[in-house]
């Protein structure tokens, strides 16, 4: 007994495939690629912001550390190559009692001295911090912006000594 129906041909099916794989690519596929570059460069900015503050928290004085933020822009030349442009550095002290209830900020200026180390809120913990404005691009710009946002690191201030000279605090100078 023959079959009454006709077989089609495989050949369509192929096309019709190939045309939902087409849009699979570039509607799906493609935009999931270029948007996972976004978490990586932020990884490689808080690395480097990170770096950066570390080299910073090492310096002897806190007005040495104001001068080489300004001087150093190896980490900008990195992350511009890596599609993040980051402005807007702010350096600050932060000091923080060490039951962790109260802290204070120092942006310019000396610090005063119940805060210090021996006052009378001690024993304190020192950290630098360092607060930046970045960009962060996408692989392709497309329809999609670029993401702004801003980067917290800290890292523990080092020199809690006197100057010899001055008898300051090298936090304070």
């Amino acid at each position: 007994m023959k079959s009454q129906f006709v077989r089609r041909s495989k050949k369509g099916n192929m096309s019709e495939f190939g045309s939902a794989f087409l849009l699979l690519i570039t509607f799906i596929f493609l935009p999931l690629l270029n948007m996972s570059f976004v978490p990586v460069r932020y990884m490689i900015c808080e690395g480097a912001l990170t770096e950066l503050c570390r080299r910073l928290a090492h310096s002897e004085r806190f007005s040495d550390a104001q001068a080489m933020l300004a001087k150093e822009q190896w980490y900008k030349t990195l992350l511009n190559q890596c599609g993040v442009t980051v402005s807007g550095e702010k350096l600050t002290v932060l000091v923080t009692t060490a039951d962790g209830a109260r802290s204070t900020i120092k942006q310019s200026g000396v610090l005063p001295s119940e805060w210090l180390p021996g006052g009378s809120n001690g024993p304190c913990i020192y950290s630098l911090e360092l607060k930046a404005d970045c960009t962060i691009s996408a692989l392709y710009q497309g329809p999609f912006k670029p993401a702004k946002m801003t980067l917290r690191t800290h890292s523990q201030w080092e020199n809690l000594s006197k100057d010899p000279g001055s008898l300051e605090y090298f936090i304070n100078e």
